[in-house]
């Protein structure tokens, strides 16, 4: 198991794109397995909730991604359960 210290030092090395994907229905399927190849790349994510953002995951445990989250300005370390993710892309 990775400490969380370590994990913070896997930052995006930049911003995200400018452009924000179309929602894409097709792109569902969002468990630790298909977001397991998305790890240390940056991806857009719409949640369950009906937001949406830039993330960087860092590691997966279990069904917990722990990742950086883009807010508009700056890179936020943040962690949150898989099944809350809608589709990615």
């Amino acid at each position: 198991m990775q400490s969380v210290n370590m994990r913070f030092k896997n930052k995006p090395p930049s911003r995200p794109p400018f452009t924000i994907p179309q929602y894409c229905p097709f792109l569902k399927n969002s468990g630790p397995d298909y977001i397991k190849p998305c790890v240390n790349c940056v991806v857009y994510t719409w949640t369950t909730f009906g937001n949406s953002f830039w993330m960087y995951p860092v590691d997966i445990q279990g069904c917990v991604v722990f990742c950086y989250a883009w807010d508009g300005s700056e890179w936020k370390y943040i962690q949150f359960k898989i099944n809350l993710i809608d589709c990615f892309y």
